[in-house]
Formats: C-alpha cells, sequence, structure tokens
C-alpha cells in the first residue's frame, strides 16, 4: 500500500531547506525517508539545484526524483512565492506500486500522442495504475491533449 507524506521549508541554505522538508514528510508518515520509492519536488528559483539533487538522493536514495522550477509552492502551510520555498512529497511503497514515465519532448502539437505513450508505458511497466500524477510544462503543451491521450490507455476512472 502506497503512503504519503509532504514537506515543505522557506530556508535560504538549499541542503537545509531540502534536510528540512524531507524530515517534515517523513515525520509525517512516520516512515524512514531513506526507504521512501518516490520524491515529487516543486521549487523556486533561488534554490541550488545541484545541492537539491545531492540531499535528496543521499537522504532517499532509493527514490525516483521528479520535480520542477517554480514561481512559488503550494503546501500544507500555504502559499510561498519566495525565492527559496520548497514543497515535495515523499512516497512509500512495493517497488512495482510507484512507476515513472519520462519522454524527451512534449509540445502542444505531440502532446496527445506523447501522453498515450507516457501511459502505455507505465502499464507496460506495472500494469492499470489506481492514481496518476503528471508534471508538464503548462506552457508550451495541450494540457487537455496530454489527459486525452492518458485517457485513452488508462481510462476515464484513475484518478
Amino acid at each position: 500500500m502506497l503512503r504519503f507524506g509532504s514537506g515543505s521549508s522557506e530556508g535560504v541554505d538549499t541542503r537545509t531547506a531540502v534536510e528540512g522538508a524531507v524530515a517534515a514528510a517523513a515525520a509525517q508518515a512516520g516512515l524512514d525517508s531513506a526507504a521512501a520509492r518516490l520524491v515529487t519536488l516543486h521549487v523556486t528559483v533561488g534554490h541550488d539545484e545541484g545541492a537539491i539533487l545531492e540531499a535528496v538522493r543521499r537522504l532517499c536514495p532509493d527514490a525516483r526524483i521528479a520535480g520542477c522550477s517554480v514561481a512559488g509552492v503550494v503546501s500544507r502551510d500555504g502559499a510561498d512565492e519566495g525565492m527559496y520555498a520548497v514543497a515535495l512529497m515523499l512516497v512509500w511503497g512495493s517497488p512495482g506500486e510507484v512507476g515513472m514515465a519520462v519522454t524527451r519532448h512534449l509540445d502542444g502539437a505531440n502532446s496527445t500522442s506523447e501522453g498515450a505513450g507516457l501511459a502505455r508505458r507505465l502499464v507496460d511497466e506495472h500494469g492499470q495504475p489506481r492514481f496518476l500524477m503528471f508534471i508538464g510544462s503548462g506552457i508550451d503543451i495541450d494540457v487537455r491533449g496530454c489527459i486525452d491521450g492518458i485517457e485513452s490507455v488508462v481510462g476515464t476512472d484513475v484518478v
């Protein structure tokens, strides 16, 4: 069964901010961060990307990492549009319960086909999902097309 925990930080020092957010997520779930299978990150532009990845890899060595740089984060503590904000979620579960698919090029012209391709790879590797999280640029893609492509493979009942 999947378990989730979330954490956030406003710290200016990147390593300290990530460590605090990871610790908060692990404490919320009552689980060890080292056993997490997935880390999703939303980080504002003031943080050092290399330091973020180093800290996450050290604290969650078996986790896949997905995320993006954003103009602001929203966490259980509220919205933060400061230069140094981190919001993350840790996911625990068996290896077969957590999967990830990535595409190298997604834009408005190929959103539906790439969305379907992402979903097909997940289904082929892990079977029919019950929950999907899609992280993509909202600026240069056709979001409805991505959703249509994903739903063409997994159906419309998947959360």
